[in-house]
């Protein structure tokens, strides 16, 4: 499979959360009062698990493959997925209180 397939399907994959996050931003923007913040934090916490299974499986590839042998389609898509996943990690740890909101400070 070529690389423009690829992106397809991550385009696929990705716009389901993304227009989540999107439509949740603008209608709070507009000041909805059906708590469009539901839909940013479902997006976002969507956005959390896909890029988890990305890392996931991309690590797989990389271990089995080596870093030198995938492609650079490969290496990037592991490095934004990896990027991705570090701030959706601490969003899934208030999400599930683990680490209470009340460290913020707000």
């Amino acid at each position: 499979m070529n690389y423009k397939d690829k992106l397809w399907i991550q385009g696929v994959i990705l716009f389901i959360p993304l227009f989540m996050i999107i439509d949740g931003m603008i209608e709070k923007a507009n000041g909805n009062i059906y708590h469009p913040d539901t839909l940013v934090l479902f997006g976002l916490l969507i956005m959390g698990v896909i890029s988890l299974i990305s890392v996931l499986l991309s690590a797989v590839k990389i271990i089995s493959y080596g870093w030198r042998n995938i492609s650079t389609y490969d290496k990037c898509y592991f490095i934004f997925y990896l990027l991705w996943l570090m701030p959706t990690i601490v969003l899934w740890l208030f999400f599930l209180n683990i680490i209470p909101i009340s460290v913020l400070n707000f």
